[in-house]
């Protein structure tokens, strides 16, 4: 649970207040529920569903579907890779909520091993041993959040490429979307057409680790 346009919880709670609530009754198939979101600036939020509390807030997405239309959408065409990169796995998110959870471990794990970076250099030999252990978690996560995007992007291709047909009317240029990345088995920005082969997860965690070892090794070859 975030704003789309702060990065932290106390401008969505009114000034002089110690939190803010949010109510939704909605049905989900035969149920009906009664969900409430707690937001705590400074402390852990937390979610209830008909009175009863979710361990974890992330728990509740599936349950709320919600559509944003914003002015900020236009990064996803103006701006650079990271808000298309978002803007994919937030969707991943309300498709697949398991991935709520590789998605926090992935960001966690790659804060960490940065953090091992800027070190690394200072012990040579202990941090290259201890950045072997972070790297196997970061393609690990990375395998299965990238796998999640190819073929979310193949999914979405034929409703983009139709939706935008019916806007620009008949000799219009076809649309198409692709993905583009560092690692060459996710994809050169190439257009998705008529189907895509997507790479499994296992194939692409493999790949992120040849491409981490070759980069690895051209750079303690230069310092």
């Amino acid at each position: 649970m975030s704003s789309h346009r702060v990065s932290s919880d106390a401008p969505m709670v009114r000034h002089g207040a110690g939190q803010a609530v949010v109510r939704a009754a909605l049905r989900s198939g035969d149920r009906e529920l009664l969900v409430e979101i707690e937001i705590n600036p400074g402390r852990a939020n937390r979610v209830r569903v008909n009175r009863g509390p979710l361990p974890r807030p992330r728990d509740v997405l599936g349950l709320v579907r919600t559509v944003l239309f914003a002015p900020e959408d236009l990064a996803l065409v103006r701006g650079d890779p990271t808000e298309r990169r978002r803007f994919l796995d937030e969707l991943l998110v309300t498709r697949t909520p398991r991935l709520a959870g590789v998605r926090s471990d992935y960001d966690r794990v790659l804060k960490q091993r940065n953090a091992l970076l800027k070190t690394a250099r200072l012990a040579r030999g202990k941090a290259i041993e201890t950045l072997d252990v972070w790297d196997g978690h970061l393609t690990d996560y990375g395998g299965q959040l990238l796998a999640a995007r190819l073929q979310l992007v193949a999914d979405l291709e034929p409703h983009m490429a139709r939706a935008y047909a019916e806007v620009a009317g008949d000799g219009a240029t076809v649309a198409s979307l692709g993905y583009s990345s560092t690692v060459p088995l996710a994809g050169d920005g190439t257009a998705v057409t008529g189907g895509w082969p997507v790479p499994t997860a296992a194939e692409l965690t493999a790949a992120m680790r040849e491409r981490i070892v070759e980069r690895r090794g051209t750079s303690w070859t230069a310092a």
